[in-house]
């Protein structure tokens, strides 16, 4: 797996004068630090599950605010909460031929761990609904093997950072107030849609040689698996 740049996504300090003891620039720019050593980390063992969750546990993709009614700055962003926010599990029962939910029933006897990949928009909290990302949505025969294949996935689709996600997914009009009407959200979402790239890891390559991961029976990295969100609309 080749190494990606990373940009990490301008999140604001706190305003000066705050009386806030803490060392919010000191602790940004840790934040910074960690995520690079995480990303590299995965990218030089992609196929360990501890590194997989890890990269996708801190993935910028999955930067969100607890609520609407703190600031986005730095002293509310969660940015290490990327699994039990962006990740949908299933557990499901599919024919082992066919590898879908199959009727009649009595067909499927093979149990396997679909998982799939919710994004936030830049500035979200936790009271949005997130963007499905369904090109990355896979399965596996147990979680850790599912696990490991979403984060390759997650590498190969939107990288080390998020600037992907902010294409494909920009945050909704500023203007027209679509999501709530609070002013304090909206001046704080203008501040963050201002901002511009503050660290930016010029080593490494694109990837452009990796395939996205479709297989997810046991040990048969050949055999096509089609993705949850494709298997969601056989079973309707």
């Amino acid at each position: 797996m080749k190494r990606k740049k990373i940009h990490m996504p301008v999140v604001p300090l706190p305003p000066a004068g705050n009386h806030d003891i803490l060392p919010w620039s000191e602790m940004q720019e840790h934040r910074h630090q960690r995520w690079e050593r995480i990303a590299r980390q995965y990218e030089a063992n992609h196929d360990d599950f501890y590194a997989a969750f890890r990269f996708l546990n801190n993935h910028p993709a999955f930067y969100r605010w607890p609520s609407d009614n703190l600031s986005r700055d730095e002293r509310y962003l969660i940015h290490d909460r990327g699994v039990s926010y962006g990740l949908d599990m299933m557990v499901v029962k599919v024919n082992p031929k066919t590898r879908r939910i199959d009727k009649p029933n009595r067909l499927n006897t093979k149990t396997e761990v679909w998982l799939e990949l919710m994004v936030p928009w830049w500035g979200a909290s936790d009271n949005h609904v997130s963007m499905h990302w369904w090109e990355a949505d896979i399965g596996g025969d147990t979680y850790d093997q599912a696990v490991i294949r979403l984060a390759r996935n997650v590498h190969k689709l939107i990288g080390n950072d998020r600037r992907q996600v902010d294409k494909d997914y920009p945050p909704p009009d500023i203007e027209t107030r679509t999501v709530t009407g609070d002013p304090a959200f909206w001046e704080s979402l203008a501040q963050l849609a201002a901002g511009e790239v503050v660290s930016d890891e010029p080593q490494g390559e694109e990837d452009q040689g990796d395939p996205v991961d479709e297989a997810a029976g046991p040990g048969s990295e050949d055999e096509v698996h089609e993705s949850p969100g494709v298997r969601d609309s056989v079973r309707k």
